[in-house]
């Protein structure tokens, strides 16, 4: 990541604000500065394909896989709006364990603890038998009025004519199953293809030119912000 933080410009800041002086330590990165790509590139979902991202993977791995270049790892965190790579990215197997524990003190008690209750409403087009799932989180007084399970169901025509059975039972969401969940929907993610990262390399160098030739002295951080 140090290739990327690199082409970010400087500030001279002045540490002392007793003297006018500059010293070499007055130079910070300027990382709150906007990466405007206004490139069509990251609006184009034909450009785009989906990726799982396995145990294995870390972003300079997939950016040294798909792109030849370890430093590109940003464009994949970039293009999926992760701001931070070690809480944005999903835990490993091993990971997620620790993080459960420290979390809730044991698995068992991660895998006991009620998160949520949900009410689910599971529609079956009589026709074709395709099933479609609704879950709706719900209020205790509401869920203990539900049953774990609707055998029967209740049959209803809609405005388009098809005829359809709706099931309605409840649900409940332990803290182990929620962590899981948001765990593993964080492993979807979109890879901009290989061809197209050279032209995004090439734009964001030039707007980190154009930055680094906007520095800004300044005494207090706060005025910055």
């Amino acid at each position: 990541m140090a290739e990327f933080f690199d082409k970010f410009p400087k500030i001279k800041y002045n540490l002392d604000t007793r003297s006018n002086r500059l010293k070499e330590y007055d130079f910070p990165m300027e990382i709150l500065v906007r990466i405007g790509f206004y490139s069509e590139l990251f609006n184009n979902v034909f450009l785009y394909y989906n990726y799982v991202i396995k145990d294995t993977d870390k972003p300079e791995i997939l950016a040294e896989k798909y792109y030849k270049d370890p430093e590109a790892h940003w464009v994949i965190l970039l293009t999926n709006n992760m701001l931070d790579p070690f809480y944005d990215w999903p835990l490993t197997e091993n990971n997620f364990q620790k993080y459960i524990i420290e979390k809730y003190g044991t698995l068992e008690n991660a895998k006991t603890t009620i998160e949520r209750y949900e009410k689910i409403i599971k529609t079956v087009d009589n026709t074709t038998n395709t099933e479609t799932i609704r879950k709706y989180e719900t209020t205790l007084p509401e869920y203990n009025f539900l049953t774990d399970t609707d055998p029967t169901g209740i049959q209803k025509t809609l405005p388009n004519g098809k005829i359809v059975t709706i099931y309605t039972y409840r649900n409940r969401v332990y803290a182990y199953d929620h962590e899981f969940e948001l765990n593993e929907k964080k492993r979807n993610i979109k890879l901009i293809k290989s061809e197209y990262y050279p032209l995004i390399k090439s734009e964001f160098e030039e707007l980190m030119r154009k930055a680094r030739g906007e520095t800004t002295v300044g005494t207090n951080l706060r005025k910055r912000l």
